[in-house]
């Protein structure tokens, strides 16, 4: 299940004499080199995190496991694993509308752009109706920069065209036809 902004981890540890474990998930961006506690202290071996508390970007984690609550100081285990990088992404892609009038027809450029992640698609709905899929020039949507292209009747009121644009992460932005 999909839910925007939560990132769900699960981890597997184990204990050769059984001990019960505590974790701590650390969180730390990509290219730096100080890790930062999200939780301390959690016994299952899952945990949500909202990610809208950090800025965009690449992101590793580290699971640290320890088995102290059962043993001494000087009979504690602790094992750690990181994760592979993931992306966080919480900005919507920006859309922008160029139109131009020729004859009968309005032909309308749109550019999206998104600083994080591909551009998953861009949708256009006239005077509240159904919205109406459009594909990129170049056929698929797939990087941070796509550009669109339609062809409208001239009588088309711009003012009633609503541009809706998503990402790969869900983020999704809106704008209405000038």
């Amino acid at each position: 299940m999909f839910q925007k902004g939560l990132q769900t981890f699960a981890w597997k540890a184990e204990d050769a004499d059984g001990d019960r474990l505590l974790y701590t998930v650390q969180f730390r961006r990509e290219g730096e080199t100080a890790w930062r506690d999200v939780r301390r202290g959690l016994s299952d071996p899952l945990f949500v995190w909202d990610t809208t508390s950090v800025a965009d970007g690449r992101y590793l984690i580290r699971i640290r496991a320890t088995d102290s609550p059962t043993n001494s100081a000087e009979r504690v285990l602790t094992g750690e694993r990181e994760s592979d990088p993931f992306d966080v992404d919480n900005t919507p892609p920006q859309i922008t509308l160029d139109t131009a009038r020729q004859g009968a027809t309005i032909r309308l450029t749109i550019r999206v752009r998104d600083s994080q992640s591909p551009v998953q698609k861009l949708e256009y709905a006239v005077a509240g109706g159904n919205w109406q899929v459009t594909y990129p020039v170049d056929g698929l949507a797939d990087s941070l920069d796509e550009r669109f292209e339609i062809t409208l009747p001239a009588d088309t009121d711009l003012a009633r065209l609503v541009f809706r644009a998503t990402d790969l992460l869900q983020n999704v932005s809106s704008i209405v036809g000038r």
